[in-house]
């Protein structure tokens, strides 16, 4: 249940558990699920919930584009524009890193996340 103003509200109460915790103030990685058709998202690596050094909030995640693993990445939105970058038709969407750059993003991963993303890239069809 949503408490308090907004289509993302500010505040939301955990049914369960009757707790009322602060939401973000943008659409969080895991929650971005488009394009519906190609993508399904299998883990978010980063979820830029923190600026970086260059003061960005990038979100990078591992999931499948028609099926085949690939490496997606998305900047979160902020207060007033939860939606982020890239989006279609109003709709928070991940892009794919294109292969000749992969290498470069996956480097910016923790060491754990580096073996998985590896391990995962290399049984694509």
């Amino acid at each position: 249940m949503v408490v308090g103003p907004g289509p993302y509200g500010l505040m939301a109460e955990h049914p369960a558990k009757n707790q009322t915790k602060i939401m973000d103030d943008y659409i969080t990685p895991d929650k971005v699920t488009s394009p519906r058709r190609h993508w399904s998202l299998t883990h978010v690596l980063e979820d830029g919930a923190k600026p970086d050094s260059y003061g960005n909030r990038v979100a990078i995640a591992i999931g499948k584009w028609d099926e085949s693993p690939a490496l997606g990445m998305r900047w979160n939105g902020s207060k007033g524009k939860p939606i982020g970058s890239p989006q279609s038709r109003g709709l928070p969407v991940w892009y794919i890193v294109p292969r000749r750059i992969e290498d470069a993003v996956i480097k910016t991963l923790s060491s754990d996340n580096q073996r998985m993303v590896t391990s995962l890239l290399a049984a694509r069809k």
